[in-house]
């Protein structure tokens, strides 16, 4: 039981260790304008782009966001602290169900 526990304190530890996390992705996508004369809209080689999105869940409904690429920096740092949170919590979890199981 007690090596249940000095696990769970190291991933309390880790956990704190977590700064600002986000969910979602981010996506690259290449557009066209909508004018006629431009070159995007007679070659699909020649989309404007690339843009960067990051997309998540907001009370059930996708919502999308433009990025500069310096905030794409930060936010791909975010997500994956966000996962790394995920996975310590699911540690986590799994040590309390056995201690209470074993309590």
């Amino acid at each position: 039981m007690q090596d249940k526990i000095k696990k769970f304190n190291k991933l309390k530890k880790q956990l704190y260790a977590i700064e600002y996390f986000c969910t979602g992705s981010i996506s690259v996508v290449y557009t066209k304008c909508g004018n006629d004369y431009c070159a995007c809209s007679k070659d699909d080689s020649k989309k404007h782009g690339p843009y960067y999105l990051w997309s998540t869940k907001k009370n059930g409904k996708t919502i999308s966001q433009r990025l500069s690429k310096k905030q794409v920096v930060k936010c791909r740092q975010f997500i994956r602290n966000y996962r790394k949170l995920k996975t310590i919590i699911e540690k986590m979890n799994v040590i309390s169900m056995y201690i209470v199981a074993n309590y």
